[in-house]
């Protein structure tokens, strides 16, 4: 039986902290998250005599959230669990820059062009789109490449999409 998920879960677990590790898990279907030092210990922990969920922590995370991440870091040969690709395997500055060339040439286009040079590229650019009166079309574009780059990850894991969401609902 081929895993199967919710194209919704995927984009909020996607557009979830940047320093969390998030995993989709073949058996139950779910989708698991992680802070990067809970995985860290778990990693850790793995190359010790610690009992599963005995891992010494100076964080309040739960017993069950523990347990999970020492079966995560563990799973090297079932690959039952999936690391979710992140916001640099999908380069969302590649994304603005495909945005703005698909858009008609112009004043508009030169302004958002501009916009994402150099440091702080992404909030300038958004600044600019709000501006411009283009930021749900940024959204719209965002979310459908999205979409795609997420559609491929799953069928490149043999991982089954349920659903598929309406630009702008949740």
């Amino acid at each position: 039986m081929s895993a199967t998920v919710k194209m919704h879960d995927l984009i909020f677990e996607f557009d979830g902290p940047e320093d969390w590790q998030v995993y989709f898990d073949r058996e139950t279907g779910t989708i698991h998250s992680f802070d990067e030092d809970l995985m860290a210990r778990a990693e850790d922990a793995e190359g010790s005599d610690q009992e599963d969920n005995e891992f010494e922590t100076d964080h309040d995370w739960d017993e069950e959230s523990k347990g999970l991440a020492r079966l995560v870091a563990r799973d090297w040969e079932s690959k039952r669990f999936v690391p979710l690709p992140t916001k640099f395997d999908w380069h969302e500055y590649r994304r603005m820059e495909e945005f703005i060339d698909e858009m008609e040439r112009g004043d508009k286009q030169d302004q958002l062009n501009y916009a994402i040079r150099g440091k702080g590229a992404f909030r300038r650019f958004k600044d600019a789109a709000h501006r411009l009166h283009v930021i749900d079309e940024w959204y719209a574009y965002r979310e459908k490449s999205l979409v795609r780059f997420l559609a491929g990850w799953a069928k490149d894991h043999g991982i089954t999409i349920t659903d598929e969401p309406t630009t702008g609902a949740d």
